[in-house]
């Protein structure tokens, strides 16, 4: 097949003469007419950007804006017989294309039959080789999941939300890193409380449980964590804890479930009863000593990643079940100052107390050791130690009033202010947790 015009059968270089038949309109009636293609070119070379219709090689980058051409500029090589259009500059240099294919120069595409290509029609069934059609898109399996939520499918971006984003721990001090107690890990008996929110359950055998770079060991009993008013009844919940060593038995509201020894997140998915729409108790044990770490219990049938709350923020969560006034714990062996209040008698002095955080409910207040507390009258006033006795006044979540009671008078008169002090080891303490 011939690649230029002029290489067709019979055919010779134009030479300008030959006859091109053109039609014009003639008061509504169109009349056709031949004119010569050197008449055309003259006229059409007045008219738009400067054209060459009588060129005798094909245009080069010099043949550019300082000769007159500017993009749009055609040039005709009588010739060859092909045409060109000027389309842009590199610089000063202009860049030419041909516009005249011939059907070797515009490939089999010319003559390709429309089922050659894939149609609309189809939704890629005539794709010719489905599986490798697969592996150019680099999707993988995805490729070939359907949409949903079930066992090797994909879920959708809303659906992913709600499934996958991390969800509330409804535990309190999960990763136990909160310890007002200052508990040196060990035994702790039955129904008593060790690191915060943490203890072992009423009429058991207790526990021995300890806590290393936030690593939690239960070496024998089991621990529990009371979930105040979750709202659960019915529902289920993911307890789950990272790197298990052993076996764990997770109990809640009665019902069992087992997290299985191995590395990662790793929970069990416990049906919450209908019937407890109160409290919900959650009990961790094993029938070896287990390691574990950052326990979390969720809402819906599976784990996701652990997600820490700020330390103050669980501080003060922990703080509206139990709460230490006045620490000095570790401070000094000398006494420290913990509050100032009023003799109102001279063997009875009176202190107000505030809680940085609501409690639960009215907390029970206690003394850690009445032989480690004293007043001492501010100014010249004197000192009493120790006293035999203590009572609380007008308490409620957020305030109590503290009476530091003497048997006899004390040398501090009425009316005198004093300062309550406390030797390490001494702390007041307002406790409201929930009952284990």
């Amino acid at each position: 097949m011939a690649e230029t015009i002029s290489g067709m059968p019979d055919a010779g270089p134009l030479t300008g003469d030959e006859l091109f038949e053109v039609s014009q309109d003639s008061s509504g009636t169109l009349v056709s007419r031949k004119a010569a293609l050197s008449v055309i070119a003259t006229y059409l070379g007045g008219v738009g950007p400067q054209n060459n219709f009588d060129g005798t090689a094909d245009p080069t980058a010099t043949n550019n804006a300082a000769e007159g051409y500017s993009v749009g500029s055609q040039w005709f090589n009588v010739s060859s017989g092909e045409i060109f259009k000027l389309i842009r500059f590199d610089g000063t240099d202009a860049v030419w294309v041909k516009t005249t294919l011939t059907l070797d120069e515009l490939g089999s595409a010319a003559t390709a039959a429309v089922t050659d290509f894939l149609q609309v029609a189809n939704n890629g069934s005539d794709i010719a080789d489905p599986a490798a059609f697969r592996a150019a898109l680099a999707l993988g399996a995805a490729a070939t999941r359907d949409v949903g939520l079930g066992p090797n499918q994909l879920p959708t971006t809303s659906e992913a939300d709600a499934r996958y984003a991390q969800r509330a721990n409804l535990l309190v001090n999960g990763d136990f890193s909160v310890n007002q107690r200052r508990f040196a890990g060990g035994n702790l008996a039955a129904g008593e409380f060790g690191y915060d929110r943490w203890g072992t359950p009423s009429g058991g055998a207790g526990a021995d449980v300890s806590v290393s770079n936030g690593v939690v060991t239960l070496a024998s009993g089991a621990l529990v964590q009371v979930i105040e008013s979750p709202d659960l009844a019915g529902e289920e919940l993911n307890v789950s804890v990272e790197d298990p060593t052993a076996d764990i038995t997770v109990e809640v509201e009665g019902v069992v479930g087992t997290i299985t020894a191995g590395s990662g997140r790793r929970g069990t998915t416990i049906a919450v009863p209908g019937a407890s729409t109160g409290d919900v108790t959650v009990k961790l044990s094993s029938a070896s000593t287990v390691s574990f770490s950052r326990v979390k219990a969720e809402r819906g049938d599976f784990p996701t990643a652990w997600a820490p709350r700020l330390i103050a923020e669980e501080m003060a969560i922990c703080q509206r079940y139990f709460l230490i006034l006045g620490d000095q714990r570790g401070i000094s062996a000398s006494y420290s100052a913990v509050d100032l209040g009023i003799m109102r008698t001279a063997s009875d002095a009176r202190f107000v107390f505030r809680m940085g955080v609501p409690m639960r409910t009215t907390p029970v207040i206690g003394i850690s050791d009445l032989s480690n507390i004293r007043l001492e009258a501010v100014g010249a006033g004197g000192m009493a130690t120790p006293p035999s006795n203590f009572a609380v006044f007008n308490d409620g979540p957020i305030s109590f009033v503290l009476a530091i009671i003497f048997d006899s008078a004390t040398s501090i008169v009425a009316g005198s202010s004093v300062v309550l002090q406390a030797i390490s080891g001494g702390f007041l303490f307002a406790d409201a947790e929930l009952p284990i």
